[in-house]
């Protein structure tokens, strides 16, 4: 099975050589905002605590991180929502990897996008497991990870018909940084990915690797 590394390189590739320079210029600049801004230097990281939060079930169940945690230690990851490509290779290799272990893992992906665009999501990827939804980011917002889109790169998005504010709670035009967490039964950070540039994601296996270090 090609690695999630390998299946984001091969789109990422492709994609260059479908649009314009113009485009690559807007998309390579928003990055480099975020790495200018440091934008990583104020999440939680490694040995950080994290309190409890909310997030919802398509039904508009509500679910307690605590009560996850409650169970073993959980992989969390955030991802932008059904409109990225990136994300949704990375929640398929996950679904893939977590079919291809032989026990459970206590695992969730959370989305600020509205559950019923998730769970499109999840039928359109054939995904085991739910997104879950993080109203207004109020989740993402406790880990830091919540950033405003740039001007530029707003004009880009809805020239492509994706509009943030009619996907997400929030009405705003916010994005999360795309993270990866193990997160131990005293709500402590044992494994933290998170990068600006949100082609790149955690590979499965690393944090599998991790992840069974804790149970």
């Amino acid at each position: 099975m090609p690695t999630l590394t390998e299946r984001l390189s091969k789109y990422k590739n492709s994609f260059a050589k479908s649009v314009s320079a113009e485009v690559l210029e807007i998309l390579s600049r928003n990055i480099s905002l975020l790495q200018k801004h440091q934008v990583r230097a104020t999440k939680l990281g490694v040995g950080s605590s994290i309190e409890d939060g909310l997030i919802y079930g398509s039904k508009g169940n509500e679910v307690e991180l605590d009560s996850l945690l409650s169970q073993a230690p959980l992989i969390i990851t955030f991802v932008r929502g059904a409109w990225c490509p990136y994300c949704m290779l990375e929640l398929q290799q996950w679904n893939k990897f977590i079919k291809s272990i032989p026990q459970p893992i206590n695992f969730i992906a959370v989305s600020g996008e509205l559950s019923t665009l998730s769970d499109q999501a999840i039928e359109d990827n054939k995904l085991g497991f739910p997104i879950w939804e993080d109203k207004n980011y109020r989740l993402a917002s406790k880990f830091g990870l919540t950033y405003q889109v740039d001007p530029e790169m707003k004009a880009l998005m809805l020239k492509w018909g994706i509009d943030l504010s009619l996907r997400t709670f929030s009405g705003d035009f916010v994005l999360p940084i795309p993270a990866t967490y193990i997160i131990d039964k005293n709500h402590k950070i044992r494994y933290a990915f998170l990068e600006e540039d949100y082609t790149e994601r955690a590979e499965p296996q690393d944090v599998y690797d991790e992840y069974k270090k804790l149970i």
